[in-house]
């Protein structure tokens, strides 16, 4: 029997089936609201999910296949949940959602640090002169999600490094909530 989580979740692989329940209490199902959910990348191509939602009272229940979730790359997308009736348009639902390749197509070596996490280790190592040669850009990344970096000098390196810093470490304290550590708790990290 296949369980549903109560929202959406804030991580998938692609190529999974996905199962949750959303409600709304301004605006239940069961009321004749429609809800469609609209997962955005950064490329401007937009997955709509309508035909997978059905109201299970006043809850919306979404089932989004294993097939169509193939067919989204790995990246980090914005997921919003919009409500219509009768001509009216809300949405109720508008978070970050990261979409991690799936393992069982997956060629080759598979990196599955976040871009922050990515950029992070790659500017310390230009900055502890592990990198194999000085640059003034650098590519970070590939195919969709790679982005280029133009360095003018090692100030602008600790600049970037900090940035990284600290949206690799927002990512790991998301990471503890989701997993439903306190969010009270300190993550400390240290960076070699």
């Amino acid at each position: 029997m296949s369980t549903y989580a109560d929202i959406p979740p804030a991580s998938f692989y692609a190529g999974s089936t996905l199962l949750f329940d959303f409600s709304d209490a301004d605006f239940p199902a069961g009321s004749s609201w429609q809800l469609n959910w609209y997962l955005k990348g950064d490329d401007q191509f937009t997955w709509a999910w309508a035909t997978e939602v059905a109201a299970n009272g006043d809850d919306f229940r979404t089932t989004v296949s294993a097939a169509t979730t193939a067919a989204i790359g790995a990246g980090t997308y914005r997921l919003a949940g919009v409500v219509t009736k009768s001509g009216e348009v809300h949405t109720i639902f508008n978070r970050q959602v990261s979409v991690k390749a799936d393992p069982s197509v997956v060629s080759g070596s598979y990196d599955e640090r976040s871009f922050a996490k990515k950029a992070l280790d790659y500017i310390e190592a230009v900055l502890l002169g592990v990198a194999q040669r000085e640059e003034a850009s650098y590519t970070i990344g590939g195919g969709p999600v790679s982005q280029s970096i133009e360095v003018a000098s090692r100030k602008e390196l600790m600049e970037m490094r900090n940035r990284f810093k600290a949206e690799y470490e927002a990512e790991l304290r998301a990471a503890a909530r989701e997993r439903g550590e306190g969010t009270g708790a300190r993550i400390r990290t240290r960076f070699v």
